[in-house]
């Protein structure tokens, strides 16, 4: 019984290993793909550059929402973004 007990531990220990093993490939896979996503993303980025943008006298609403600029010039520089985030 104890050597039967043995040889099944060893079994799952194995088991497990090749478990951890084959997880461990996925995640190297994954972290490959969300390296791969972010460099896209950073190409499709630098697509829309906006090097000074000047607002004044703007008033937007969105959803309830308002924001409101007067005379004073509100300036944004340097913007890398895509459109969306723009």
């Amino acid at each position: 019984v104890g050597a039967i007990r043995e040889r099944m531990q060893a079994a799952n220990a194995k088991w497990r290993a090749r478990v951890e093993a084959q997880k461990m490939r996925k995640t190297g896979k994954a972290q490959e793909a969300q390296s791969i996503a972010s460099e896209r993303r950073f190409a499709e980025a630098t697509r829309y550059r906006v090097g000074r943008l000047l607002l004044r006298q703007v008033h937007i609403s969105i959803k309830g929402y308002a924001l409101s600029l007067g005379e004073a010039p509100f300036l944004v520089r340097g913007f890398l973004g895509t459109e969306e985030e723009l």
